[in-house]
């Protein structure tokens, strides 16, 4: 924790107290990250998580399983 306190100090002093980093999403696991997208209204059919950077994803790699398995968990195929 120690390592995100000083990269947050570190951005903050560095843009002259006019960035903060705000990480809301870190310690939430996979399947509630996409249920509270889920619940903004994020448009996931134009995002992508794939390790090969490709599109459409490979559906291999552990990013393309883990948010599979995320939106199963959540209901939504």
């Amino acid at each position: 924790m120690g390592g995100r306190i000083a990269v947050e100090s570190a951005v903050y002093v560095g843009t002259g107290m006019g960035t903060r980093l705000i990480t809301p999403l870190q310690w939430m696991d996979k399947k509630t990250v996409i249920r509270t997208g889920l619940d903004l209204g994020v448009p996931y059919e134009r995002t992508l998580s794939c390790y090969e950077g490709q599109e459409p994803a490979c559906g291999e790699c552990p990013t393309c399983r883990s948010r599979y398995q995320a939106f199963l968990d959540n209901g939504v195929e």
